[in-house]
Protein backbone atom coordinates (compact mmCIF):
# COMPACT_ATOMS: atom_id res chain seq x y z
CA UNK A 1 0.00 0.00 0.00
CA UNK A 2 1.62 3.38 -0.95
CA UNK A 3 0.12 6.53 0.59
CA UNK A 4 0.94 9.53 -1.35
CA UNK A 5 -0.73 13.37 0.65
CA UNK A 6 -1.77 15.94 -2.16
CA UNK A 7 -3.05 19.17 -1.10
CA UNK A 8 -5.86 19.76 -1.93
CA UNK A 9 -6.77 15.66 -1.12
CA UNK A 10 -7.11 13.69 -4.61
CA UNK A 11 -10.33 12.57 -5.60
CA UNK A 12 -10.43 8.82 -6.10
CA UNK A 13 -9.18 7.42 -8.87
CA UNK A 14 -7.41 10.67 -9.85
CA UNK A 15 -3.59 10.97 -10.43
CA UNK A 16 -1.08 13.56 -10.25
CA UNK A 17 2.66 14.20 -9.73
CA UNK A 18 4.32 15.12 -6.95
CA UNK A 19 5.37 18.65 -5.67
CA UNK A 20 8.43 19.48 -4.63
CA UNK A 21 7.73 20.08 -1.22
CA UNK A 22 10.18 18.80 1.26
CA UNK A 23 8.01 18.23 4.27
CA UNK A 24 6.22 15.28 2.48
CA UNK A 25 7.32 11.90 3.17
CA UNK A 26 6.20 8.67 1.03
CA UNK A 27 4.90 5.99 3.75
CA UNK A 28 5.41 2.55 2.43
CA UNK A 29 3.89 -0.94 3.82
CA UNK A 30 4.79 -3.94 2.10
CA UNK A 31 3.90 -7.82 3.10
CA UNK A 32 6.07 -10.34 1.24
CA UNK A 33 4.68 -13.88 0.79
CA UNK A 34 7.12 -16.98 0.35
CA UNK A 35 3.81 -18.56 -1.09
CA UNK A 36 3.23 -15.85 -3.65
CA UNK A 37 -0.39 -14.96 -2.89
CA UNK A 38 -2.22 -12.28 -1.34
CA UNK A 39 -2.41 -11.99 2.51
CA UNK A 40 -5.83 -10.78 2.26
CA UNK A 41 -9.53 -11.83 1.36
CA UNK A 42 -12.11 -9.58 0.36
CA UNK A 43 -15.73 -9.82 2.01
CA UNK A 44 -18.76 -7.74 1.66
CA UNK A 45 -21.35 -6.02 3.42
CA UNK A 46 -24.77 -5.04 2.25
CA UNK A 47 -27.24 -2.95 4.00
CA UNK A 48 -30.61 -1.91 3.64
CA UNK A 49 -32.02 1.60 4.90
CA UNK A 50 -34.52 4.13 3.95
CA UNK A 51 -31.98 5.62 1.68
CA UNK A 52 -31.42 2.12 -0.60
CA UNK A 53 -29.08 -0.61 -0.86
CA UNK A 54 -25.50 -0.35 0.74
CA UNK A 55 -22.60 -2.32 -0.43
CA UNK A 56 -19.33 -2.13 0.94
CA UNK A 57 -16.25 -4.45 -0.16
CA UNK A 58 -13.39 -4.68 2.69
CA UNK A 59 -10.43 -6.20 3.03
CA UNK A 60 -10.12 -8.30 5.59
CA UNK A 61 -6.79 -10.13 7.06
CA UNK A 62 -5.93 -13.66 5.90
CA UNK A 63 -6.01 -16.65 8.89
CA UNK A 64 -2.83 -17.37 9.94
CA UNK A 65 -1.15 -20.44 8.43
CA UNK A 66 1.78 -22.10 10.33
CA UNK A 67 4.69 -23.71 8.32
CA UNK A 68 7.11 -25.75 8.88
CA UNK A 69 7.14 -26.86 12.38
CA UNK A 70 10.56 -28.03 14.26
CA UNK A 71 12.28 -28.48 17.19
CA UNK A 72 15.81 -28.78 18.08
CA UNK A 73 15.18 -31.92 20.06
CA UNK A 74 13.24 -34.57 20.13
CA UNK A 75 14.38 -35.90 23.82
CA UNK A 76 15.11 -33.88 26.56
CA UNK A 77 15.66 -32.77 29.79
CA UNK A 78 14.32 -30.55 32.44
CA UNK A 79 16.25 -28.10 34.51
CA UNK A 80 18.76 -25.70 34.16
CA UNK A 81 21.78 -26.16 32.14
CA UNK A 82 24.95 -27.53 33.43
CA UNK A 83 27.97 -27.01 32.22
CA UNK A 84 29.89 -29.85 33.98
CA UNK A 85 28.48 -32.47 31.27
CA UNK A 86 30.18 -33.14 28.19
CA UNK A 87 27.96 -33.62 24.73
CA UNK A 88 26.13 -37.07 24.43
CA UNK A 89 26.56 -37.78 27.85
CA UNK A 90 23.28 -36.63 28.84
CA UNK A 91 19.97 -35.58 26.71
CA UNK A 92 20.01 -31.67 26.37
CA UNK A 93 18.33 -29.69 28.62
CA UNK A 94 14.98 -28.18 26.93
CA UNK A 95 14.42 -27.97 23.44
CA UNK A 96 13.69 -24.46 20.78
CA UNK A 97 9.74 -24.86 18.96
CA UNK A 98 10.29 -23.05 15.77
CA UNK A 99 7.45 -22.33 13.06
CA UNK A 100 6.76 -19.91 10.56
CA UNK A 101 3.44 -17.46 10.72
CA UNK A 102 1.92 -16.64 7.94
CA UNK A 103 -0.09 -13.21 9.86
CA UNK A 104 -0.11 -11.81 13.41
CA UNK A 105 -2.03 -14.58 15.46
CA UNK A 106 -2.49 -15.94 19.17
CA UNK A 107 -0.18 -18.93 19.23
CA UNK A 108 -1.44 -21.30 21.69
CA UNK A 109 1.05 -24.71 22.53
CA UNK A 110 -1.61 -27.78 23.72
CA UNK A 111 -0.01 -30.12 25.37
CA UNK A 112 -1.18 -33.87 25.67
CA UNK A 113 0.82 -37.09 27.65
CA UNK A 114 0.92 -39.84 26.28
CA UNK A 115 -0.24 -42.72 29.32
CA UNK A 116 -0.24 -46.41 27.80
CA UNK A 117 -2.45 -46.29 24.69
CA UNK A 118 -4.34 -43.04 25.80
CA UNK A 119 -3.40 -39.31 25.87
CA UNK A 120 -4.61 -36.85 28.57
CA UNK A 121 -4.12 -32.54 28.59
CA UNK A 122 -1.08 -31.76 30.32
CA UNK A 123 -1.76 -28.13 30.03
CA UNK A 124 -1.77 -25.19 27.35
CA UNK A 125 0.93 -22.09 26.19
CA UNK A 126 0.23 -18.97 24.61
CA UNK A 127 1.20 -15.91 23.03
CA UNK A 128 1.26 -13.41 20.40
CA UNK A 129 3.03 -14.37 17.05
CA UNK A 130 4.38 -12.03 14.61
CA UNK A 131 4.76 -13.30 10.54
CA UNK A 132 7.69 -15.01 9.59
CA UNK A 133 9.97 -17.54 11.82
CA UNK A 134 8.47 -17.34 15.76
CA UNK A 135 10.67 -19.52 18.25
CA UNK A 136 9.71 -20.21 21.63
CA UNK A 137 12.40 -22.00 23.78
CA UNK A 138 11.01 -24.33 26.46
CA UNK A 139 12.31 -26.04 29.15
CA UNK A 140 8.99 -28.10 30.38
CA UNK A 141 7.29 -24.76 32.33
CA UNK A 142 4.00 -24.06 31.77
CA UNK A 143 3.50 -21.35 34.27
CA UNK A 144 5.33 -20.87 37.23
CA UNK A 145 3.81 -23.50 39.30
CA UNK A 146 2.96 -25.71 36.63
CA UNK A 147 5.54 -27.86 35.10
CA UNK A 148 5.30 -31.09 32.61
CA UNK A 149 6.81 -34.32 34.13
CA UNK A 150 8.68 -37.04 33.00
CA UNK A 151 7.13 -38.90 29.83
CA UNK A 152 6.09 -39.07 26.23
CA UNK A 153 3.90 -35.61 24.80
CA UNK A 154 2.73 -34.45 21.59
CA UNK A 155 2.02 -30.67 21.25
CA UNK A 156 -0.74 -29.31 19.04
CA UNK A 157 0.23 -25.67 17.72
CA UNK A 158 -2.63 -23.71 16.06
CA UNK A 159 -2.64 -19.98 15.56
CA UNK A 160 -5.57 -17.34 15.65
CA UNK A 161 -6.25 -13.93 14.47
CA UNK A 162 -9.67 -11.97 13.84
CA UNK A 163 -10.05 -13.78 9.99
CA UNK A 164 -9.66 -17.14 11.38
CA UNK A 165 -7.55 -19.96 12.85
CA UNK A 166 -5.14 -21.90 11.24
CA UNK A 167 -4.66 -25.95 10.72
CA UNK A 168 -3.18 -27.66 13.81
CA UNK A 169 0.66 -29.23 13.79
CA UNK A 170 1.90 -31.35 15.84
CA UNK A 171 5.25 -32.14 17.21
CA UNK A 172 6.23 -35.46 19.28
CA UNK A 173 8.80 -35.57 22.37
CA UNK A 174 10.10 -37.14 25.13
CA UNK A 175 11.06 -35.60 28.35
CA UNK A 176 13.91 -37.62 30.48
CA UNK A 177 15.46 -37.73 33.89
Amino acid sequence: MTAYYETPALADGTTAAPNRRSDYRLLLSAVVNSSGTTPTTTGTTTTTGTNGTTTVFETLPAPPVIGNPTQSHSVWREGTKLASFARGQRPPVGTTFAFGLGAAAKVTFAFRQHLGRRTVPAGTLSFTGHPGTDRLFFQGRLSRSKKLRKGRYTVTITAANGAGSSRPVSLNFTITA
